[in-house]
């Protein structure tokens, strides 16, 4: 037997798999969201149930209206795995919540001093009450800070999201059918090896790797059992859920869709992110903004991890997610805007640069600090170098990015320098700024 055959079916065998009825490909019918909104079963995903953590009291109080609505519709679905799943997350949750909290303490009373000469002065007097009076102001914020310090700590499963889960989650909505964990773990293998969705992304994980595949599993018995369209709620934007572009999620994958309409007798799939829903089921624009917002915030973290040259993820970085997703999304919008030029994102992990025919992986890197410069670089190009080694015709560009264009133009030669001396072959590198409209500027010459 042959190695390639030892590996199990080809990409082709495997494709009649995912698509055993090829007429339905082209007879399927796909509902509109609008049109399935009004009797769907609307299924939750984990991070979801996590965002109500982050918005204020409005929104938690339309959302529990939603979802009650649909909980006495028969319609709201929690899978056990997102309650397990909500379990092991919700105390991160909290613990962000208390150590943002805590940072507002991290002040020091006013460094008041004596002037013997001054005294008599109006002025200076005035000084002297408005400081007493402050250092005052300062005791009475932090005793206030220390008091909602003391509320969150007590909170034992009763904070306000997990109190409005208790009260709406009952009954029927925690969906949690029992799968053989052999036949799961042969789906799972099978579908990493031929990447078909869902979960194949998360093959690398080494905890809950078969999180996704358990989810899509417990929609598709769901949709079986109840003969249901389906909403599944989810912020996941990897691309083993949806088609990408430029980035973007665009349509859910279509192996899902007709995994889904198969097993569903004909049914309709569709995924959206919270804010979708919030507007689908009549929440005020406020709302839908904030969750929006809640979101956008997400999926920058998101994208900073997964999209920010990935086989380098490890490399030394100085600076805040925000700031490195600013830098990050000017120089691709610089980038895009050379003649003949793209970037394109998929399922290779990090953006690629796409220029009249050749193609770079692009890694870029921000620092906020421009001490230690060079070492950091030194240590990024180590492992650049070991990419390299495994794909030894992949070209490399290299873009860093300083905080304004004083200290960009500091950096830039001993950074060019550094790269010159690394002899690595098939790296480019650029330097520069962003600007405070919020373009990318090259200062490297």
């Amino acid at each position: 037997m042959s190695k390639k055959d030892e590996q199990g079916p080809t990409a082709d065998v495997a494709a009649r798999t995912v698509y055993p009825d090829a007429q339905a490909i082209f007879s399927g019918r796909q509902l509109a969201l609008d049109a399935i909104k009004d009797d769907c079963c609307v299924v939750l995903d984990t991070n979801v149930l996590l965002v109500p953590f982050d918005v204020g009291k409005d929104s938690l109080e339309q959302l529990r209206r939603t979802y009650q609505k649909l909980a006495k519709q028969k319609r709201l679905i929690v899978p056990g795995h997102v309650a397990r799943e909500f379990a092991r997350n919700r105390a991160s949750k909290l613990v962000d919540l208390y150590k943002s909290l805590s940072q507002k303490r991290n002040f020091s009373q006013l460094q008041k001093g004596t002037y013997p000469l001054l005294e008599g002065l109006p002025a200076y007097t005035e000084l002297g009450k408005l400081e007493v009076e402050i250092d005052r102001l300062l005791r009475s914020y932090k005793d206030a800070v220390d008091r909602v310090l003391d509320l969150v700590s007590e909170w034992n499963w009763n904070d306000p999201v997990s109190q409005m889960y208790a009260e709406l989650f009952v009954g029927d909505v925690v969906y949690d059918p029992e799968f053989d964990a052999g036949e799961l773990a042969q789906d799972l293998a099978y579908r990493q090896q031929h990447k078909i969705p869902p979960g194949y992304k998360d093959a690398a994980k080494e905890d809950n790797n078969a999180g996704d595949l358990l989810i899509w599993h417990t929609i598709l018995r769901l949709a079986k059992s109840r003969s249901k369209n389906v909403l599944f709620v989810s912020h996941d934007k990897k691309s083993d859920w949806w088609h990408r572009s430029d980035g973007r999620a665009l349509y859910p994958r279509y192996e899902l869709v007709d995994e889904f309409r198969r097993l569903s007798g004909g049914g309709t799939f569709h995924v959206a992110e919270l804010s979708r829903l919030m507007a689908l089921y009549g929440a005020s624009d406020d709302v839908v903004s904030e969750v929006k917002r809640e979101e956008v915030r997400r999926e920058e973290v998101q994208v900073s991890s997964e999209t920010s040259s990935t086989p380098f993820r490890d490399a030394f970085v100085t600076g805040g997610v925000a700031s490195a997703m600013k830098a990050e999304r000017a120089v691709i919008s610089w980038l895009r805007g050379q003649p003949g030029a793209t970037v394109l994102f998929g399922d290779h992990g990090g953006p690629r640069f796409v220029c009249n025919g050749s193609v770079e992986w692009l890694v870029v890197r921000y620092f906020d600090k421009i001490n230690a410069v060079d070492w950091a670089v030194r240590d990024l190009l180590e492992h650049v170098r070991q990419f390299l080694r495994k794909q030894p015709e992949a070209q490399v560009l290299l873009v860093v990015v300083a905080r304004g264009m004083a200290a960009a133009r500091h950096i830039a030669p001993q950074v060019l320098a550094v790269v010159r001396r690394s002899g690595i072959a098939g790296v480019r590198c650029l330097v520069g700024h962003v600007s405070s409209d919020g373009n990318f500027c090259v200062d490297d010459t």
